[in-house]
């Protein structure tokens, strides 16, 4: 973690013809606000994922829109 941001690294091979689906899980140990924490994990950068072919190291980014981002689904904590 770096302030807002947090990076994710998987060591994972998806093979020709195949899917990949990943989710971001979490225990709760603490909330800082009784009320309840928000949390909105967003793709910001093209940078924000990529992906790397092992054989070659071949190196793909995720393109974004200019000026877009990629926002997933928000979460209250309790």
């Amino acid at each position: 973690m770096n302030g807002k941001d947090v990076t994710f690294t998987l060591n994972d091979t998806i093979r020709a013809s195949e899917n990949g689906l990943y989710y971001i899980k979490g225990e709760v140990i603490n909330v800082d606000q009784t009320a309840g924490d928000n949390y909105q994990f967003q793709l910001r950068n093209t940078e924000d994922l990529n992906v790397i072919e092992s054989s070659t190291l071949f190196r793909s980014t995720v393109s974004l829109k200019l000026g877009s981002s990629y926002t997933l689904a928000a979460y209250l904590v309790q």
